[in-house]
């Protein structure tokens, strides 16, 4: 088969959806199929090609992306059209790419959502509401079973020890950070959390406040690049809710989430009140020195860290790309 990716990254796209999106070319590939990328421009995708990205790619027209996609899926007599990302496409144009290829959605959470063939949403939050208006000409399949990692987590092995005393912490906002929600939150740990406690921050390869960094924080705080493996050799982790805090609950470090903004902060209560799992924080404008303080104060027991990080670990598993490859290994014949 020949798939075409459509994944933007880069910039407030952030790259959570470029990386799980390479496990599943690398796994496509090593099963046969052909796949292409395509994208819109951002430094992020140029230092990417030069680092000699193994997958053929186009790189689109800001202005000119849908024409130039269904040219491309036409001359290229591609299979598959799969998009990775929020990306709202014209309803016409997803009706002249079905023409000739099945077109398939991993969590585009756009209104055009309701136009693909196949949609696969890994995660749980969702409403009832979120799926009335798709129709019986797109399958859909939903759960946290359809969640893909990116490349490096199948190099890490899940946190088993939880340390009875509280001593290092991480922070992560995420890729670009476009609403400063890492300095926020080093606002409130400047104010309210003993000095006996490390913190370390780390930002994301595309991170947009890099000159706002403090720099002469107090000696207990670091700021240091995003990096899976150091983020968990840490005791708890505060981040912001998204792909990464999913691939954490699976590494089983502590997590404690809140949300850039209302959509994410609703999921991060949802998946607390649904699995236990971590500690929501909620929307990162309205967390109060008392809501935090409070939290913080709960996580601190280790009873509460171990209870957080068990049910967390039973969560999730590393089949998500399989059962995503699977799904387009059948979708021709359906």
């Amino acid at each position: 088969m020949k798939i075409l990716f459509r994944v933007d990254a880069g910039g407030k796209t952030g790259l959570g959806h470029f990386y799980r999106s390479l496990s599943l070319a690398r796994e496509l590939h090593s099963r046969g199929h052909i796949v292409i990328f395509s994208h819109l421009k951002s430094d992020f995708w140029d230092a990417v090609i030069n680092n000699d990205f193994p997958f053929q790619h186009i790189e689109l027209d800001n202005h000119n992306s849908e024409n130039e996609t269904k040219e491309f899926i036409f001359q290229k007599d591609i299979d598959v059209f799969y998009v990775d990302g929020i990306i709202n496409f014209n309803k016409e144009f997803i009706d002249k790419v079905k023409s000739n290829s099945i077109v398939i959605f991993y969590q585009n959470l756009s209104p055009s959502r309701v136009y693909a063939d196949i949609f696969i949403i890994p995660s749980i939050h969702q409403d009832d509401s979120f799926y009335q208006s798709f129709t019986e000409n797109t399958r859909i399949y939903k759960g946290l079973e359809f969640f893909t990692f990116h490349p490096f987590i199948l190099n890490l092995k899940p946190k088993v020890n939880i340390n009875p005393t509280l001593s290092s912490i991480a922070v992560s906002a995420g890729g670009s950070d476009p609403n400063r929600t890492l300095l926020a939150i080093y606002s409130l740990v400047s104010k309210e959390i003993s000095k006996s406690i490390k913190f370390v921050f780390y930002y994301g390869k595309d991170f947009l406040h890099k000159e706002s960094i403090p720099s002469k924080p107090p000696a207990n705080i670091q700021f240091l690049p995003f990096n899976h493996a150091d983020i968990l050799k840490n005791d708890i982790l505060i981040t912001s809710f998204g792909v990464s805090t999913y691939e954490f609950l699976y590494l089983g470090i502590p997590i404690m989430s809140y949300g850039h903004q209302i959509s994410n902060a609703r999921a991060s209560d949802f998946l607390e009140s649904q699995t236990n799992s971590l500690i929501s924080l909620g929307e990162i404008n309205k967390i109060t020195s008392k809501k935090f303080k409070s939290a913080f104060v709960n996580i601190e027991k280790q009873s509460v860290r171990k209870e957080l990080s068990n049910k967390a670990k039973r969560m999730l598993d590393l089949k998500g790309t399989k059962r995503i490859v699977e799904i387009i290994e059948a979708s021709k014949l359906n």
